[in-house]
């Protein structure tokens, strides 16, 4: 069975995301092209794990694997 929080991580990012590109669509600053877009999205998301894994280092390094998986699923 797949892992109930991973799910439920999933369907909470999708429609997130889903709400947020039916705000956005026409709005000077987002890319009207699909591609684009996802590559935006990819980068904020790749840079955020960026910082949460400099934070976790200096804070709570037992931590850092669980950015670290992030990273691993973007990429």
């Amino acid at each position: 069975m797949a892992d109930p929080l991973a799910h439920w991580s999933r369907a909470m990012s999708e429609r997130f995301l889903s709400a947020y590109r039916e705000t956005a669509t026409g709005k000077r600053l987002y890319p009207p092209e699909a591609e684009p877009t996802a590559a935006l999205i990819r980068h904020f998301l790749l840079r955020k794990a960026l910082y949460e894994i400099r934070y976790e280092l200096h804070n709570r390094p037992e931590w850092a694997a669980i950015p670290l998986q992030g990273i691993l699923e973007l990429l």
